[in-house]
């Protein structure tokens, strides 16, 4: 998978899932400059997620900026 179709399979915008690849947070590799992805990773580490207590703080905040866009 690309990191278009990651951002629509996990419902997050691309450049968070270019901000947890650099961090080391979501499952990934690289073929040149471009990341890539295996879905059945993704979904190992989408139970994982699953299995802790509470979400931490950053994914709960970009959360809800992406689903609550602010304008100034």
């Amino acid at each position: 998978m690309n990191v278009k179709e990651v951002s629509a399979f996990l419902g997050l915008e691309t450049s968070v899932i270019y901000n947890k690849c650099s961090k080391g947070e979501l499952p990934c590799f690289r073929i040149g400059k471009l990341y890539k992805f295996r879905r059945s990773e993704l979904l190992q580490w989408m139970e994982q997620k699953g299995e802790g207590s509470e979400r931490d703080v950053d994914d709960y905040v970009n959360r809800y900026l992406q689903k609550n866009i602010l304008r100034g």
